[in-house]
C-alpha cells in the first residue's frame, strides 16, 4: 500500500522585528516539526525570528541582507526547490511580494498569503497604503489563497477584491501555560512603590499602537493627583526616541519605563495589573491573548479584531480609539475598581482557554496546507 507523503512547506517571513506574524510563524514551524512535515522558514539572517528558530532547533533558511535585497528572489526559489516545496506561505508585506514573484518560477506550488492586519488602517498614508495593499493584490493576481487571522481582516481582503471563496479565517491561538510564570526581576530594579498599579503596553513602537494617547492619559491622571499608576512600555521601534521625548515633555518620566524588546513577557504580565492596548487598528493581537491567558484585565480600543472577540464589560473594557481623555477616564475607573479588574481578567482567561487553543489554530493551518494534496489532517 502506498503512503501519501505530507506536503512540503516553505514559510516566508522576511522581517527585522518580532510581532504577531512572527509568533504565528514560530507556532506553525513547531507544528510542522512535531508532525514530521518537511519545511523551512525563510528569514533574514540574525533577525529576532532567525535567532528564536535556531534556539528551538527549528529549520531556518537565512537569506539576503535586507527586506529589499534582490538576492531574496533566487534564494527563495532555491530553498523551495531544495525541499521540493508544495506550499509557499508568506506572512508580511515584503514576504508576500517576494513569495508571489518566486512562485512564478515554481510550477505547481500552492500559494498562501497569511494576513495578520488591515494594511490600510496600519498604513493610512500614501504611498505606504498602496505599497502594502499591492502585496495582497499581487497575491490575488498569481492565484493565492488567503488565511486571515480575524473576520475583520477577511472583510478587508474582500474589499480589495479577493474572492470570498479564496479566504479562510483561522484565528490566532496560544499555548497553555504549563506552570505559573516566574515574575520578572525587572520591577525590583525600577524603585516603583510597592502599591503601584502597573499598566503594561506591549507592542512595536509605532503610531498605530497608540502609545501617545496612553501617555497623554497618564499625564492627565498625574495632574489630577493620581500617583499610584506606573506604565511599563515593552517593545521597540522607530518611534522610541520621539515617544521618550514626549514622556519627558509631559513631565511623566518618573511614571514610565521603556523596557525595550523583552523575551520574558509572561514574567512581566505576572506583575501587571492592567494591559492597555490603545491601538488605532488590530487584527487579533497575541498580546491580548497572552494577557488573557494570565487573567490580566484588558483595556482595549474599540477597533476591528478585538471588538469582535472580546465583549465590553464582560471580557474586556473598551474606550474609543485616538481619544486620550476617554482613555484617562477608563483607566481611572479601573484603578478604583479592583473587583472589576479581577472579574474581567478571569472572564478573559476563560475565553482564551476555550476559544484560542494553539492546537485548533495549527490544525486549521495544516489542513489548509493539505487542501488539494490528498493528505488528510485532523
Amino acid at each position: 500500500m502506498s503512503v501519501v507523503q505530507p506536503p512540503s512547506v516553505l514559510l516566508v517571513c522576511i522581517t527585522t522585528v518580532f510581532g504577531g506574524a512572527e509568533v504565528r510563524v514560530m507556532q506553525t514551524a513547531r507544528a510542522l516539526e512535531a508532525n514530521g512535515w518537511p519545511y523551512r522558514v525563510a528569514v533574514l539572517p540574525e533577525s529576532p525570528l532567525h535567532e528564536r528558530l535556531l534556539s528551538e532547533g527549528l529549520a531556518a533558511e537565512p537569506m539576503g541582507k535586507s527586506r529589499a535585497d534582490p538576492r531574496l528572489l533566487p534564494g527563495l526559489i532555491r530553498a523551495a526547490r531544495r525541499i521540493k516545496a508544495d506550499v509557499i506561505d508568506s506572512h508580511n508585506m515584503q514576504s508576500q511580494y517576494w513569495a508571489s514573484i518566486a512562485a512564478g518560477f515554481l510550477p505547481g506550488i500552492r500559494r498562501i498569503v497569511t494576513v495578520h492586519s488591515v494594511y490600510r488602517e496600519c498604513y493610512p498614508k500614501p504611498p505606504k497604503t498602496q505599497i502594502h495593499e499591492g502585496a495582497l493584490r499581487l497575491g490575488r493576481v498569481v492565484g493565492s489563497k488567503y488565511l486571515a487571522v480575524s473576520e475583520t481582516v477577511a472583510a478587508d481582503l474582500e474589499r480589495i477584491g479577493v474572492r470570498k471563496d479564496r479566504i479562510s479565517v483561522s484565528e490566532n491561538g496560544i499555548e497553555a501555560l504549563v506552570a505559573a510564570p516566574v515574575p520578572s526581576t525587572l520591577f525590583e530594579t525600577l524603585g516603583w512603590p510597592e502599591d503601584a498599579i502597573v499598566i503594561s503596553i506591549v507592542g512595536r513602537l509605532e503610531p498605530v499602537k497608540g502609545h501617545t494617547f496612553l501617555f497623554q492619559a497618564l499625564a492627565g491622571l498625574v495632574r489630577s493627583g493620581e500617583e499610584r499608576v506606573r506604565v511599563l512600555v515593552v517593545g521597540d521601534g522607530r518611534d522610541r526616541a520621539d515617544l521618550e521625548t514626549e514622556v519627558a515633555s509631559l513631565g511623566i518620566g518618573d511614571f514610565v519605563h521603556f523596557a525595550g524588546f523583552r523575551s520574558d513577557i509572561p514574567g512581566l504580565l505576572a506583575q501587571t495589573d492592567l494591559l492597555c492596548m490603545p491601538s488605532l487598528t488590530e487584527g487579533l493581537p497575541y498580546t491580548a491573548l497572552e494577557a488573557g491567558r494570565q487573567a490580566v484585565p484588558l483595556l482595549l480600543s474599540r477597533v476591528g479584531g478585538p471588538e469582535r472577540i472580546f465583549t465590553e464589560d464582560e471580557t474586556a473594557a473598551f474606550v474609543p480609539p485616538a481619544d486620550a481623555k476617554a482613555l484617562e477616564v477608563g483607566i481611572a475607573a479601573l484603578l478604583d475598581d479592583p473587583e472589576k479588574r479581577q472579574r474581567l481578567g478571569t472572564a478573559a482567561q476563560d475565553l482564551v482557554a476555550t476559544r484560542f487553543s494553539v492546537d485548533r489554530m495549527n490544525g486549521e493551518t495544516l489542513a489548509h496546507y493539505s487542501a488539494g494534496s490528498g493528505v488528510a489532517h485532523a
